[in-house]
């Protein structure tokens, strides 16, 4: 008996969507690098970006992040609900969890994974995505992604403190702001691979899934011509 299948209205314009925004953030992510490293005082030959041109791409950056961040929480969203309806029994992970649980401390560093993991694996074979193995492109895709925060972090928090850092360990601001500058250039670099790797991993499950529609749909053509 086929299931009944929950498949957006148009998964489609959502996917081009998310990954148009990855395409753009990773421009973006580029000059972000370009104008960290350029700001560096041990940069030779290239000298640094004007204050105002480097206020602007610093907002390209996490303006056009959070909205893929966003995009990517609603892709992934459909992306479980879809699973839902392809006779996957035992799944984990209902469509609210896999968002809910990007904004819960200490959980949102696996189970966004694990969430990730099982829609990979019912996008492979529903009936037995239990026996399914852990893609690599899954696991890169997770280490990327909490590198690329984890450098966010420190340098968000190394900049918040800056004057009781250069006090306490005697150390000049100079320096620090050259640390700050490369912390920034590091979590871009990140980006990059991690956005690279995204498009890759969004496209395959987009695929995976209208592989499912299709096969399902001629299911239930020859269901509905044998009666």
């Amino acid at each position: 008996m086929v299931q009944k299948y929950h498949y957006t209205k148009d998964p489609t314009r959502l996917t081009r969507f998310l990954i148009m925004m990855l395409k753009l953030f990773l421009v973006a992510d580029i000059l972000f690098v370009i104008a960290n490293i350029s700001n560096l005082s041990l940069t030779i030959g290239l000298g640094p970006f004007h204050p105002t041109l480097y206020v602007l791409i610093v907002l390209a950056f996490y303006i056009t992040l959070v909205m893929t961040w966003i995009a990517f929480i609603k892709w992934k969203y459909r992306a479980n609900l879809n699973c839902q309806g392809f006779g996957a029994q035992g799944m984990r992970f209902k469509p609210e969890s896999v968002t809910i649980y990007y904004f819960i401390p200490f959980l949102n560093l696996v189970k966004p994974y694990q969430a990730m993991t099982e829609i990979w694996k019912v996008g492979k074979n529903p009936s037995k995505w239990q026996d399914e193995k852990e893609s690599p492109l899954i696991i890169w895709w997770w280490i990327l992604w909490l590198g690329f925060w984890s450098f966010f972090l420190l340098a968000y928090f190394i900049s918040q403190y800056e004057y009781a850092i250069v006090k306490n360990l005697r150390l000049s601001f100079s320096f620090l702001s050259d640390a700050i500058f490369i912390l920034m250039t590091i979590e871009g670099i990140i980006g990059i691979y991690s956005c690279i790797v995204t498009i890759r991993l969004v496209l395959i499950i987009f695929g995976m899934q209208e592989d499912l529609v299709r096969g399902q749909s001629y299911e239930k053509e020859r269901t509905i011509k044998g009666k």
